[in-house]
């Protein structure tokens, strides 16, 4: 089994994430799933992290705001 997920950005853009599933094991199915979405949402988490950050940085324009003085 294979899982798919597109994200689909504001301008249209997609992005595809595709995974593989492992088999599951027929005398433990809970545990078998509970491991297979662990690992999915480990490798989804940075590709989703990654768009996001890339998507967010698109929207600055020019410098960083400068750093305030603290009073020390």
């Amino acid at each position: 089994m294979r899982v798919k997920i597109i994200v689909i950005k504001d301008n249209g853009e997609e992005l595809e994430f595709s995974r593989e599933l492992g088999s599951l094991d027929s005398s433990n199915v809970l545990n078998s799933v509970e491991s297979e979405v662990d690992k999915l949402q480990g490798a989804l988490s940075p590709f989703l992290s990654e768009a996001l950050i890339e998507d967010h940085q698109k929207g600055f324009v020019g410098e960083k705001n400068p750093e305030e003085k603290r009073d020390t």
